[in-house]
């Protein structure tokens, strides 16, 4: 017998421990904001009262009970605690936002959904298009990262191919890797921001990681869930409700950073039930002479490139046509597929 999908409960599995609570909040700052947060609440309600019915109560209790259960996270980058805090991050208040709401409904989705991929292969069909031009990219994964692809230039040109698994750290993961990462949205976090890598901040570098995480249907649901409440705090990120490119309903998420990547706009479109990724798109329209200054935080290439000076307009997608478990791989693929070096 099927139960109904209850947020509040589903939710409330992701409030930190009270040990967790006292060491990232004390008690006299908790205090302190809530008799803000009463103060405010009263002088608003007596401007402007407001009768929530429906689902509309039903996801005020759910922006309340996240913002009890994950402001601890949000209020521990203080200037101590954040390695960009000369670069702070929008998500640092522990106010709750309408993006932050819109992520609380996706991971409490994402936890009570079904593993995307249980055994065999996770196949997926890519369509990567950029400034009109499209390829397709299919692909089936193994439970090791051994993964086959069958590439479609823009030409019609077909190539197959053989990748074998990754290193198995944290910046060539494997599923193996995934599921050792921590499920409780906290460790994540804290693990995220301590290994990852290669953009010019720590928040591009998570948006991208937690990317990594819901793309593969080798991430469990817990691991997915967390990694989308990860993503609720991470700055310069908005939500919207949209559609994808093929007009597919969506929650999208954007990152944007007109300090140090001007003109430039990272998105991922969930599936607002499913909570699976739909597309990706990098959105660049890069004015002449609107040169980045150097990023808070080491990056493995140099932002300062004269290239990237020059006017720039850009636009790429990679959508996702299919994504589900298969039990294998076609041998037309298997016996064409060509091994790549490492």
């Amino acid at each position: 017998m099927s139960h109904p999908f209850d947020p509040v409960s589903v939710v409330s599995g992701y409030r930190p421990t009270d040990e967790q609570l006292d060491d990232l909040w004390p008690a006299d700052r908790r205090a302190a904001v809530f008799d803000r947060a009463q103060t405010a609440t009263s002088m608003r309600l007596r401007w402007k009262p407001a009768t929530l019915t429906g689902g509309l109560a039903a996801a005020a209790v759910v922006a309340v009970v996240a913002g009890v259960a994950l402001v601890g996270n949000a209020t521990s980058r203080t200037a101590g605690h954040n390695p960009e805090a000369n670069h702070p991050s929008p998500a640092s208040s522990p106010a709750v936002s309408p993006t932050r709401n819109q992520f609380v409904l996706l991971a409490a989705r994402a936890r009570v959904a079904p593993a995307l991929v249980t055994g065999g292969y996770w196949h997926v069909v890519r369509h990567d298009t950029e400034d009109g031009g499209t390829a397709v990219q299919e692909s089936w994964t193994d439970g090791r990262g051994r993964v086959w692809r069958r590439d479609t230039e823009h030409d019609g040109s077909v190539s197959y191919l053989l990748f074998a698994p990754g290193t198995g750290d944290f910046e060539d993961p494997t599923p193996r890797t995934l599921s050792h990462l921590p499920t409780d949205p906290v460790a994540l976090e804290r693990t995220l921001r301590a290994h990852v890598s290669g953009s010019t901040s720590t928040d591009e570098a998570v948006f991208d990681y937690v990317q990594t995480i819901v793309g593969s249907g080798w991430a469990s649901p817990d691991l997915r869930a967390a990694a989308l409440t990860v993503l609720q705090h991470t700055g310069r990120v908005t939500t919207s409700t949209t559609t994808d490119s093929l007009g597919r309903p969506a929650v999208r998420a954007d990152f944007v950073d007109p300090t140090y990547r001007p003109g430039e706009k990272e998105s991922l479109y969930f599936d607002p039930h499913s909570t699976e990724l739909l597309e990706t798109e990098i959105d660049l329209d890069l004015a002449a002479g609107s040169c980045p200054p150097d990023p808070p935080r080491k990056s493995e290439a140099p932002v300062a490139d004269p290239n990237v000076c020059r006017a720039e307009r850009s636009h790429y997608t990679e959508t996702l046509i299919e994504q589900r478990q298969t039990a294998s791989v076609p041998a037309s693929v298997r016996a064409r597929a060509v091994r790549q070096p490492r």
